[in-house]
């Protein structure tokens, strides 16, 4: 009996010291939009059927959600840990992993969800707190962000790459954007449809995009030789008719980008102000492709150039956002870049050029608790290259490479 009973009380002091030694390990992560669609799926897929597994995120769409929380077990040690997410742009990511900035994160507790009809929508409080991590479609210096102590969390490499296209609004031209057509076009709204495409048609031409702190938007001007730190000129959707989704969506009013600081929401979506008039933009690639999504024939221009009648609305936007111009009843048109028509091959090959490498930013080491997520059979980045769906390009598929952002393509 005394045998039994100390074999008894050592299995239960074994199990406490193993409850003990289990930890909580938090993981925030901030950065590019145009990757969340695959950051979102590869989290689901990781911690799915995991023991404590829980999940919720902001709005109704799961691909393309902004901010969520995933929990569970995720190593034999018994560790609980709990990824957050909340993405606000690759510059501003970046920006504000190497400055402790604080970001609005889902409360841990909050992952209670099991199915996608629990976890959406979430609307309560919010953790403002740093990460430590940030997806980016640039490096550093293309945002003006100091590259010290933030190493790539892949042993050094990128990722994935991005592919990013431009689209014209629903029954626009399918025009050739070159680098020379936008370097003049960029900073230069209301040009001509003839200007792109010699067709002799005088509509004018005004261009929807991203804010400032945005990679695909950093993207597009260092490949086009644009300059990315050049001002543009943009508008946004001031006033529309009809909902997105449907035949009778429609643009009725374009204006510049208000200067100033903050965000405010548009008649489409949230908008992201910048110091000068027209130089922000939209907060996401998503935003862009729902602007694109409308009819352009009755629009009153204010600001620059300013119109009233049929207008042709230029935008861009990463090929995951660009990929749901199928969800709406009025399509966006896709654009040719330098002659080449967007497809995978185009850009393994060096045919299609707008493109980026896809960063995982740590500011500072990765810790060994960060590591047995990240790495290894079934952990995050492996599930990451699995979902990268219409997001992206397994990195190590590329024929072709750069040594920086709008660098020369070549073997």
């Amino acid at each position: 009996m005394k045998f039994i009973s100390k074999l008894a009380a050592g299995v239960v002091a074994a199990a406490l010291a193993g409850q003990a030694s289990a930890a909580t390990i938090t993981i925030n992560i901030t950065g590019a939009t145009s990757f969340r669609s695959a950051v979102n799926a590869a989290l689901l897929a990781q911690f799915t059927g995991k023991t404590g597994f829980g999940y919720r995120y902001v709005g109704t769409d799961f691909p393309g959600a902004s901010q969520a929380v995933f929990t569970g077990v995720l190593v034999a040690a018994g560790d609980t840990y709990v990824v957050r997410t909340s993405f606000s742009g690759s510059g501003s990511g970046m920006a504000a992993i190497q400055a402790g900035t604080n970001q609005s994160f889902i409360p841990a507790a909050a992952a209670t969800a099991t199915t996608d009809a629990a976890a959406q929508g979430y609307a309560s409080t919010f953790d403002s707190v740093p990460a430590k991590f940030a997806f980016s479609d640039v490096y550093p210096g293309t945002a003006g962000v100091s590259a010290t102590g933030l190493v790539e969390a892949n042993s050094g490499n990128p990722v994935a790459v991005g592919g990013f296209k431009f689209m014209t609004n629903f029954g626009g031209p399918a025009l050739n954007i070159t680098s020379q057509n936008f370097r003049a076009f960029a900073n230069n709204p209301g040009l001509s449809q003839d200007f792109f495409d010699g067709s002799g048609n005088s509509t004018p031409v005004y261009l929807i995009g991203r804010d400032n702190g945005s990679g695909t938007r950093l993207t597009v001007l260092a490949e086009t030789g644009y300059g990315v730190g050049n001002a543009i000129s943009q508008k946004y959707g001031s006033s529309i008719t009809g909902a997105v989704t449907t035949n009778n969506y429609a643009i009725t009013g374009l204006a510049d980008v208000p200067a100033g600081t903050g965000n405010f929401t548009s008649a489409t979506a949230r908008v992201n102000r910048a110091t000068a008039a027209g130089n922000g933009g939209y907060n996401s690639g998503g935003d862009v492709v729902k602007t694109l999504a409308a009819d352009y024939s009755n629009v009153t221009v204010t600001g620059a150039q300013a119109t009233t009648g049929t207008v042709i609305a230029l935008g861009y936007a990463g090929t995951a956002d660009a990929a749901t111009a199928a969800n709406y009843g009025r399509a966006p048109v896709e654009c040719k870049y330098n002659g080449a028509t967007y497809s995978d091959t185009a850009v393994y090959s060096g045919v299609y050029t707008l493109w980026c490498y896809e960063h995982f930013y740590s500011k500072g080491a990765v810790t060994t608790a960060e590591s047995l997520w990240l790495n290894g059979t079934n952990q995050f980045l492996s599930k990451f290259e699995l979902n990268l769906g219409t997001a992206g390009l397994p990195f190590g598929s590329m024929n072709v490479s750069r040594s920086d952002d709008g660098a020369v393509v070549g073997p």
